[in-house]
């Protein structure tokens, strides 16, 4: 126990195998924007309090998918 230090966000494709990416945050954060992802793709992310003594026990995970990209063509005269 003791006093809240910050989160550990922990992400990755949902259903690979592959390692998590990790990232912390302040205690104070009611948010986060995870930069980077993959488009149209499915994620899988968990996060977790921790204190001194450690990472305490993570969320349930939980799953997000990421949108496309728009853009638009001007044409130039």
């Amino acid at each position: 126990m003791g006093k809240l230090l910050g989160y550990l966000v922990q992400y990755k494709e949902a259903w690979t195998l592959g390692s998590y990416y990790n990232t912390s945050l302040q205690a104070t954060a009611v948010s986060a924007v995870i930069k980077g992802l993959k488009v149209l793709t499915l994620y899988r992310i968990q996060i977790a309090g921790f204190t001194s003594a450690g990472v305490g026990v993570q969320s349930r995970p939980q799953y997000a998918k990421t949108g496309t990209i728009w853009f638009t063509t001007k044409l130039i005269y």
